[in-house]
């Protein structure tokens, strides 16, 4: 059973099984919420469990030290694995995979990993949007010191909607006309 934070929880706990299954076990309820291939140390998630579990299954892996390299959608195609694909930019220490060259990276190469990373919706959004960026000032010593956070109001056509905030997504909360519709096609799957 899992040591992590989810399994506190007397409600459910995580397993991983001899078959590469991960479930989710809930009171008499063992659901099968994910897969893992020990070989390519690959997660697969089903779309419709993907927002639902995702987060809980990476955590309990991490907890229980299961070492994986992706993380994917099992309704799509895999990701290509070639030598021809160049080596993923380093990761920013502040950033991580967030780092912009590092999300470039995974869209161009890694489709199939870019969607299930950052949790990409799979309708596009046009209309009013309230950004969230980072605000800098230039200090007396005429450098920029980060003043916090604000919202930019801005107009976007067909942008990407996605649960994490990159360079290129937007999530929900920053889409002003967001239509909850999105999220139920998604969940219906």
């Amino acid at each position: 059973m899992s040591k992590s934070p989810y399994s506190k929880d007397p409600r459910f706990s995580y397993r991983l099984d001899a078959n590469g299954e991960i479930h989710r076990i809930e009171g008499e309820q063992d659901l099968v919420v994910a897969r893992y291939d020990a070989k390519t140390q690959a997660v697969f998630f089903k779309k419709v469990d993907l927002r639902k579990f995702k987060k809980e299954v990476i955590t309990f892996m991490a907890e229980d030290e299961i070492k994986y390299k992706s993380m994917q959608r099992e309704d799509m195609p895999a990701d290509p694995v070639s030598d021809s694909i160049p080596k993923r930019p380093k990761m920013d220490k502040l950033m991580g995979d967030k780092t912009p060259a590092v999300v470039d990276w995974y869209r161009q190469y890694k489709p199939n990993e870019f969607l299930t990373r950052y949790g990409v919706y799979d309708q596009r959004y046009t209309g009013p949007v309230k950004e969230i960026v980072n605000d800098y000032i230039v200090n007396s010593a005429g450098k920029e010191e980060f003043r916090g956070t604000i919202a930019k109001p801005s107009s976007v056509v067909d942008a990407l909607v996605a649960e994490r905030k990159t360079h290129v997504t937007f999530t929900p909360e920053e889409c002003l006309n967001w239509d909850d519709q999105y999220n139920a096609e998604d969940d219906e799957s």
